[in-house]
């Protein structure tokens, strides 16, 4: 049996729907804060991983040195909406906090932006 075209071209378009949701990136820049070495920031950033995977939307962390003490905290959301959730969760989290203690930044230091270009 022929599958009308105007089922396969609605199929297709909802496939290419569902597939092409904008993902959204949230930078966060930061330093350290002074007598705060490394193995600290990593430690309490390690800390982390296990309490933001499980909030909605989370896909994946990377967490960039840039050198000196400068800092870049590359977070990947499903979307705009989960990824501005977790920012005001971080707030009230515990283990957050404690990472928040040994970094300098301010609100204008976060961006969310949705990916446009993905190779």
């Amino acid at each position: 049996m022929k599958t009308p075209l105007l089922l396969t071209l609605l199929l297709g378009l909802f496939t290419f729907a569902a597939h092409s949701q904008a993902q959204t990136v949230e930078l966060a820049y930061f330093k350290q804060n002074k007598g705060v070495s490394e193995q600290q920031i990593l430690k309490a950033a390690k800390a982390m991983e296990s309490t933001i995977e499980k909030w909605q939307g989370f896909k994946s962390r990377e967490l960039v040195h840039l050198g000196e003490n400068k800092w870049v905290d590359i977070v990947h959301w499903t979307d705009m909406k989960s990824a501005e959730a977790a920012a005001h969760k971080a707030m009230n989290s515990s283990v957050c906090l404690t990472f928040f203690a040994l970094i300098e930044s301010t609100q204008a230091d976060m961006h969310h932006g949705e990916i446009k270009l993905q190779q």
